[in-house]
């Protein structure tokens, strides 16, 4: 499920910098590292 998270979190990311949304960039930034943060504890 983490790494459903983080996949979902990266393409997000890349839609918000592309449309310069920099507001829900910086909220994915933080959902993504959170993400990240939870799989490496997993492993």
């Amino acid at each position: 499920m983490a790494e459903e998270a983080i996949a979902a979190c990266q393409e997000a990311l890349g839609i918000f910098r592309d449309k310069k949304m920099d507001d829900l960039a910086a909220g994915s930034e933080k959902n993504l590292a959170e993400a990240q943060a939870l799989l490496a504890e997993l492993h």
